[in-house]
């Protein structure tokens, strides 16, 4: 695999790095999420799971997979298919 980043020494792989930058949005989200544990319990349990389902498959999905794009392929390739994010939102719709 590709090495992207290094700190103290050590060398991470994209993967990694984009499993710490979900895992720092997770903590600095949960500052603001003081009804978060009430709304979930208070919550129908059909629409729990359609939320978990919209931020494990889409969420995490992406993430991974832009990471191993990103670690076989170079970046300005990789970014250069951003731009096809519209169209294709807009053909599925």
């Amino acid at each position: 695999m590709k090495k992207t980043a290094k700190w103290k020494d050590r060398v991470h792989t994209s993967i990694e790095v984009t499993t710490y930058a979900i895992v720092a949005g997770t903590v600095l989200m949960l500052l603001f999420s003081q009804h978060l544990f009430a709304g979930i319990f208070n919550a129908l349990f059909g629409k729990t799971m359609v939320l978990v389902y919209l931020g494990v498959f889409p969420g995490a999905l992406a993430y991974l997979s832009w990471s191993f794009a990103l670690s076989t392929v170079q970046a300005s390739i990789v970014s250069s298919f951003l731009f096809l994010v519209p169209l294709l939102t807009l053909e599925g719709y």
